[in-house]
């Protein structure tokens, strides 16, 4: 709106008589517009005389209000279109991005990949992990002739290779590695980092995320093999779009129950009956049949639909103890939670939400985490796993033994147990090297407070020796295979009864 308004205009606009003008200021001396603790605008009303004036003056109240409404939800469309379109923790723009910068990709992808992402992230901590993604970002973003850079994945950038480039593959991704060679000095230390490549072209793949998801597979294939870049190959493409085909599945597998609960039981050693259960997802396909988690899981996560699968599960899993919990056979039940999960602010409220729904309490729910999950979001883990251990949630350290934990991530997470790998438990009985450490792990665990589960148990010979260490928990196939809560429940029932 114009500084100032004309008379016949303020009366169109208004209503107003013509001896009572009106003149709107939008910018000058008068209520100041604060949203989020910054200078939004002002506003000012003012007549020729202020006889005049006075009955638009009067609701000057009135119209700020409203003018503050609407700054507001224009602030906040604004901030959550940003959200959706940014890394929050380094700024970078994201795979959504991406995909809505670049829908017809004009060119190849490239990726980069971050070798050993977990060890850094332990090593430096997420304000100077965040730091040297973004240090690494800048180096790319100048040996790419200033290309846009993407954070697509935790450890992975991305960015467009124009179809008119006239270097070669090799000679590119050259010299981006002699770009990274440098160490980036990030609070106080020289990191080295180690970079492989991955370029998807555009017959790998029909769309953005295709083409994203190639560009990361190649990537990852380059790190495995040992060399700087791999070119995302055509014969991977139906892998691909098969993947990209069961996440697009994955609300109608949903609501149709072909997105199921299985449950493997817990061991308590001490009294020898099943109290807990570990929550398993499982899809049975109406076209492919039974596809294992490893298949679909990390597709799922992926493309950001890891909140939708888990919440399905813990409403899934808690519905269920809510049921066996009514007919005497109380049984607590352990949900996996990914490192996206646990960067969300959501997540406590959602748990706490769901936990009221179905009357459990929540020292029936367990959350389990790995180590690299932990570790990769590791303050904002701590936080809302502190949140949770409040509200009497168990939290468990998942796969331990297999990350790049320190004694200091046992001290600060909120862990009420911890989970052993499978890797040293299944030898148990035969490895001397095995018994050390989970004799070691056992005690270490118990003098921090913590309960101890171990799986991988797949015999008697393993389950005495658990025994005689005085591990907590048994899980594995000796215990019981994954099974529907219907069996679990009866399972149970049989043992109470022996």
């Amino acid at each position: 709106m114009d500084a100032l308004v004309g008379e016949a205009e303020r009366r169109r606009r208004w209503g107003m008589k013509a001896r009572s003008p009106l003149v709107l200021l939008a910018a000058g001396a008068a209520a100041l517009v604060l949203l989020a603790g910054l200078v939004a605008g002002a506003m000012a009303l003012a007549g020729a005389n202020s006889a005049s004036a006075s009955p638009w003056v009067d609701r000057a109240p009135g119209l700020l209000a409203l003018v503050v409404a609407a700054a507001a939800l224009a602030l906040r469309v604004w901030t959550a279109l940003r959200g959706r379109r940014s890394d929050p923790a380094t700024g970078l723009p994201n795979a959504a991005a991406l995909t809505a910068d670049h829908p017809a990709f004009p060119g190849a992808l490239a990726v980069a990949r971050i070798a050993d992402f977990a060890r850094i992230a332990a090593v430096t901590g997420p304000a100077d992990l965040a730091i040297l993604v973004q240090r690494v970002a800048e180096r790319l973003r100048l040996g790419s002739g200033g290309r846009a850079i993407y954070r697509i994945d935790e450890a992975a950038l991305a960015w467009i290779v124009p179809d008119e480039a006239g270097d070669t593959a090799d000679d590119r991704f050259a010299g981006l590695a002699a770009v990274l060679r440098a160490p980036i000095a990030v609070g106080g230390r020289a990191i080295d980092v180690s970079v492989s490549f991955g370029l998807a072209e555009r017959g790998a793949a029909d769309d953005a995320p295709g083409l994203i998801a190639a560009g990361l597979l190649a990537a990852q294939r380059a790190h495995a093999a040992g060399r700087r870049w791999e070119r995302a190959s055509a014969d991977e493409r139906e892998a691909i779009d098969w993947q990209l085909s069961l996440v697009g599945e994955l609300d109608q597998a949903i609501a149709s129950g072909a997105l199921w609960v299985a449950y493997q039981p817990k061991l308590d050693i001490a009294s020898g009956r099943i109290t807990s259960a570990e929550a398993l997802v499982r899809w049975q396909h109406p076209r492919r049949g039974n596809i294992p988690p490893d298949q679909f899981v990390p597709s799922v996560e992926a493309h950001g639909r890891a909140q939708a699968m888990t919440a399905h599960v813990l409403h899934t899993a808690l519905a269920d103890a809510a049921s066996w919990r009514k007919i005497g056979r109380p049984i607590g039940v352990a949900v996996n939670v990914s490192a996206t999960l646990l960067s969300d602010d959501r997540l406590v409220a959602e748990i706490g939400a769901a936990l009221a729904r179905w009357r459990i309490p929540a020292d029936m729910l367990t959350l389990e985490v790995t180590e690299s999950a932990a570790i990769a979001s590791a303050d904002a883990a701590i936080e809302r796993l502190g949140e949770l251990r409040q509200m009497g949630v168990r939290i468990s350290i998942d796969d331990y033994g297999t990350g790049q934990s320190t004694m200091t991530y046992l001290k600060r997470f909120p862990a009420t147990e911890l989970k052993i790998d499978k890797s040293f438990i299944q030898n148990l009985a035969t490895s001397r090297a095995d018994l050390i450490l989970v004799r070691s792990t056992i005690d270490l665990a118990h003098a921090l407070g913590m309960c101890v589960v171990a799986e991988g148990v797949e015999d008697a010979d393993c389950l005495a020796k658990l025994v005689e260490l005085g591990c907590d928990t048994a899980q594995g196939w000796h215990i019981g295979r994954p099974m529907p809560g219907e069996n679990l429940a009866l399972m149970q029932a049989w043992q109470r009864a022996a």
